[in-house]
């Protein structure tokens, strides 16, 4: 089976605004931006030990993923996306802007603190998913070899912190 990655679309639009607000706050944005910004965010959980086994293949402006992905695999290729849409974004922020015409002046600022924040908390919950993972595949492991093995042939497709044996180390 495989899962395509457009379909992770909609959740990427309800992480980076308010549901409903995706198209005024990213006006610009395509889906082939979007699902392209996830197949990155993929390749980057890749480089941090995820999805070892699963392979993307290009579709007709979609990309497959097989194996099939979780609902938590789905979510941490959301998550990188994320973050990486974010870094861009604080790259290319201007925090203040002023116009002057004669004695009218007008100024803007942008809260670049509040985007540091999401940062930062999106980090910190890749760094709880990454442990979480880590913990619960090693203590899956022990259980095999105490039970000798009954375990890891009974639940050939368990998951270890909400992920597929595939998706984690």
């Amino acid at each position: 089976m495989t899962t395509q990655i457009s379909t992770l679309v909609p959740a990427f639009k309800r992480e980076l605004a308010v549901p409903g607000a995706f198209d005024t706050v990213f006006p610009d944005a395509t889906t082939a931006d979007l699902v392209g910004s996830l197949a990155d965010g993929f390749a980057e959980a890749q480089l941090f030990g995820f999805f070892k086994t699963t392979t993307l293949t290009e579709n007709a402006g979609d990309w497959d993923a097989s194996p099939d992905l979780s609902a938590a695999g789905g979510a941490l290729i959301v998550i990188y996306a994320s973050i990486r849409t974010i870094r861009a974004q604080l790259r290319n922020l201007k925090t203040l802007q002023r116009y002057k015409a004669g004695p009218v002046e007008f100024e803007t600022g942008s809260a670049a603190t509040v985007l540091t924040q999401e940062l930062k908390f999106l980090q910190d919950r890749l760094k709880d998913i990454i442990r979480n993972a880590e913990g619960s595949a090693r203590a899956s492991a022990g259980l095999a070899t105490v039970f000798d093995n009954y375990l890891a042939r009974e639940c050939a497709m368990a998951s270890w912190g909400g992920f597929y044996p595939h998706e984690w180390r």
